[in-house]
């Protein structure tokens, strides 16, 4: 039985880290006691907009521009829209699912997420999602998307790219 138990939490935590919001979540320094998710989704429409705007042609990487790689990204958009369930906000390591960003009753301490769905890229080697990061009631840390790539079977941060909207 302990070996059967063993062996079911080192599959959850091999699990959890195969996706890749989860994955950038594990390389920020939150305490994932105060690190709070709003349960409505944001679009994913913002994407491809952001990454051509931040992307230089003359870089290679995660941020390198072509077209061809920009049309990719929109056909990928899907935008199903709806809500975080509970199962998926423990996949991605988050303490509570809120109903919106921030209230005055918020303490200083909690960081409160607001994320889209993932757009997969390249047969799912990259991954690409829209991100809103609060701290407290109105401290804004972070609007943008955050680019992943697939590694040796486990997700990397390639970039964070920051946009001038504010999403609440």
């Amino acid at each position: 039985m302990r070996l059967f138990i063993l062996i079911l939490s080192i599959l959850c935590s091999v699990c959890s880290v195969s996706h890749p919001i989860a994955a950038y979540i594990a390389t920020q320094k939150w305490n994932p006691k105060d690190l709070h998710l709003q349960r409505q989704k944001l679009p994913q429409t913002p994407i491809p907009g952001i990454y051509k705007n931040a992307s230089r042609p003359w870089e290679k990487g995660a941020g390198s521009f072509t077209e061809r790689r920009f049309q990719a990204l929109q056909a990928a958009v899907t935008d199903k829209g709806g809500s975080w369930t509970d199962k998926e906000a423990k996949t991605i390591h988050v303490s509570k699912l809120t109903e919106g960003l921030t209230t005055p009753d918020t303490p200083a301490t909690t960081l409160t997420v607001s994320l889209s769905e993932p757009v997969y890229l390249k047969d799912d080697n990259q991954a690409i999602f829209y991100m809103t990061v609060f701290q407290g009631y109105e401290r804004h840390l972070f609007t943008g998307i955050v680019i992943m790539e697939k590694r040796n079977g486990k997700w990397e941060l390639l970039e964070k790219v920051k946009s001038s909207a504010i999403v609440n």
